[in-house]
Formats: structure tokens, C-alpha cells, sequence
């Protein structure tokens, strides 16, 4: 995880920091997949989904900067992009301040999740350690957002004629990014494990452990509330 961020943070192309960040990514899963199915199952599988909206976002962000031959893939190739592909701007800064666990974006909440679960199941150490990674990979994930509204200059990005499709995908990532976290909020505030309007998550009742509720509306295992529902 440390050593993924470290990678990330020397480099000048934002391909590859995208590609080892997530090597520190894969260290958040690890902490859940140690803290066990009881306290790291849901958390785990939130973040999985937040992640993969976020990367895909980015790269298809990337592919649009890229121009025929020229991937236009390093800090620099993003300067001004903000200002002269708004809607590309907005994405990738969405897509960046979730990656890096800025709330209230999803990122933040699989994160929260994830390190919340480590220090109710005793693992404090990990949780301790993922929080620093976490703010160790603010470093370089800002510095795109900062390339792109505080720096001239840099490719000038395909417009939505030139790509309507990765636009599409783009659009589809936020949404997903948007929507993850409105499903955190239910799971924060008791509306029911529900991932789609009117169905329950069979996973959060099944197979991650969560088997019975108390008088309260409390899911237990092993003797402690796992989640509770107002």
C-alpha cells in the first residue's frame, strides 16, 4: 500500500499513477479482506464498485485527452483542461477527490467503511496505517486537479462530437460515483440494505454474515451490533 502511493507520487504520467494507486487501493481491500467476512464483507464489496466507477471514469478521461498518436497522458498534457473541456474537468476532479477519500464522496465512505471495520474488529494498527496511505495519496491526486485549473497550456481534449460515446461513459462513471453514495447514505441511516429502489441486497443479509436483528432493528453477530438502523 505505502509502496504503491510512493510509486504514484514520483510519477509525471497520470496513466501511471492511476496504475500504481492501485496498489495502495488493493491495500484498502486487503485490510477488509484481514478484518473478515463479519466486519470487512459489505465494506469490501462497496468499495470494490466505488473503485471501479472511479478508474473507469479516469481512464476514459485519458482517453480523451489523448489525440491520435499523442496519448497526452502526462501532468503537464492536463493543464487548462478544466477550463477548456469543462464537463471533462468536473469528472476527473469528481473522479480524483473520491479516489483520494475527500468526503462526502463514495471513496470517502468505502474508506471510512472499511478503516471503521478494522477498529471495531481490533485491527487498529491497519486502520491506522490505511488512514495515513490514505492522506499520503491526497499528494498526487490533487496535483491533477491543480494542473487542470491552475496551469495554462496542455492538450485540448476531444470534444463530445469527436467522442459522444466515452463521453457517455464518462457521464455513466458519475453517475455511478453519485449513486454509490446516495446508497451509503441509506446504509448510514437505516433506510434498509438496498442497492436498487425497492430490493433487498441479499448479500448484506446473506452472504456477509448480517443474520439476525434484534428487537431494536440491530444486525448482530458474534455478539456485537454490526450496523444499526434508526
Amino acid at each position: 500500500m505505502t509502496f504503491g502511493n510512493l510509486l504514484a507520487i514520483t510519477q509525471t504520467s497520470v496513466k501511471r499513477m492511476l496504475a500504481y494507486s492501485s496498489i495502495a487501493h488493493a491495500g484498502y481491500l486487503l485490510i477488509a479482506i484481514v478484518v473478515g467476512e463479519e466486519w470487512g464483507g459489505l465494506p469490501l464489496v462497496f468499495y470494490v464498485a466505488t473503485y471501479a466507477f472511479m478508474t473507469l471514469g479516469a481512464f476514459a478521461v485519458l482517453t480523451c485527452v489523448a489525440d491520435g498518436d499523442a496519448l497526452n497522458e502526462s501532468y503537464r498534457d492536463f493543464a487548462g483542461l478544466g477550463f477548456k473541456r469543462p464537463f471533462l474537468g468536473l469528472a476527473m476532479s469528481l473522479f480524483m477527490l473520491s479516489s483520494a477519500g475527500f468526503p462526502p464522496l463514495a471513496g470517502f465512505a468505502g474508506k471510512f467503511y472499511i478503516f471503521r471495520g478494522a477498529v471495531l474488529s481490533g485491527h487498529l494498527g491497519l486502520a491506522i496505517i490505511g488512514v495515513l496511505n490514505s492522506l499520503l495519496s491526497v499528494i498526487y491526486y490533487l496535483r491533477v486537479i491543480v494542473a487542470m485549473y491552475m496551469e495554462e497550456g496542455g492538450a485540448a481534449g476531444k470534444s463530445f462530437a469527436q467522442a459522444p460515446y466515452v463521453y457517455i461513459a464518462i457521464a455513466l462513471a458519475v453517475i455511478g460515483t453519485i449513486y454509490l453514495e446516495s446508497c451509503r447514505r441509506r446504509l448510514s441511516t437505516g433506510a434498509a440494505w438496498r442497492f436498487l429502489p425497492g430490493s433487498e441486497c441479499s448479500l448484506c443479509r446473506g452472504q456477509w454474515g448480517l443474520r439476525k436483528t434484534d428487537a431494536d432493528g440491530h444486525f448482530r453477530g458474534a455478539g456485537q451490533p454490526v450496523f444499526e438502523f434508526s
